[in-house]
């Protein structure tokens, strides 16, 4: 998280890991620099450009001991909508294209051997969202769709309440722009990419997924087996049709609420 230092001994360590796997290794650096947490709760106000120049410094001594550095991925709706953290601090949108801050630092990064690592969870959004019906015209629920899920996954909430809470908070012409707190986030990246010139710079999700029991929106169902199982395979058609989209890494370790 907060950008620390890399000196010899973190070379040696990413030259050793290069070395012994053999082939080339991706690292993702300085680990969702937006949030207070990641700072200790100290986050200072610059912190963007803070996270910038260590980028910017890091990356060129991962390269050169075989590495290949991805840029540091923000937490999850970074660029769309305020956030509130664990603690109850505001985490405004970052509206800046932060590629651009370290290509015009260092055009020999990106496209280089660096990469863009981003953290586009789902949620419990669907893999259309914020362009499906739901979201843009507040399309109720059907009894098939209430009863396709287990009633904890609807909060035991009656349906006729899920339908008011779709009606009121539909967003009509709502883009990715508006709300990237979904798998389409990679959209934002992607044209972030592209005003550079850059859109064949690998793109990746080192940590994401449809996480099961999530339920942050309530106009949803959380994350339940059967959905979870049909939102993977959705995610893997989708990313295979993007060509610089080259993987996803799904949040498996860190498993300790006995949820999501």
């Amino acid at each position: 998280g907060m950008p620390g230092a890399c000196g010899p001994r973190e070379s040696d360590a990413i030259k050793r890991i290069a070395d012994a796997l053999g082939f080339a290794t991706y690292f993702e650096l300085c680990n969702e620099p937006d949030l207070p947490l990641e700072w200790g709760y100290k986050q200072p106000r610059d912190w963007l450009y803070r996270a910038v120049n260590a980028y910017v410094d890091y990356a060129p001594k991962v390269l050169a001991v075989g590495g290949l550095p991805g840029t540091f991925a923000l937490a999850s709706g970074a660029f769309g909508n305020l956030r509130i953290d664990e603690r109850g601090n505001e985490i405004p949108p970052t509206k800046v294209n932060f590629l651009r801050l370290i290509h015009e630092k260092n055009p020999n990064i990106l496209g280089h051997g660096g990469w863009v690592a981003m953290h586009n969870y789902h949620l419990n959004h669907p893999i259309d969202y914020p362009y499906d019906a739901v979201n843009q015209k507040g399309v109720p629920l059907t009894e098939e769709e209430y009863k396709a899920a287990p009633p904890w996954a609807w909060d035991h909430r009656p349906m006729a309440a899920i339908n008011a809470q779709r009606a009121r908070d539909k967003n009509p012409g709502d883009t990715i722009w508006d709300d990237d707190s979904c798998f389409n986030a990679w959209m934002v990246f992607q044209e972030h990419l592209r005003e550079l010139g850059l859109s064949e710079v690998p793109i990746c999700t080192t940590e994401g997924g449809p996480t099961m029991t999530r339920g942050d929106d309530g106009r949803y169902c959380k994350t339940h087996p059967a959905l979870h199982a049909d939102v993977v395979e959705q995610t893997y058609r989708a990313l295979a049709g993007v060509r610089n989209y080259l993987f996803y890494a799904h949040w498996l370790l860190y498993n300790t609420t006995g949820g999501w």
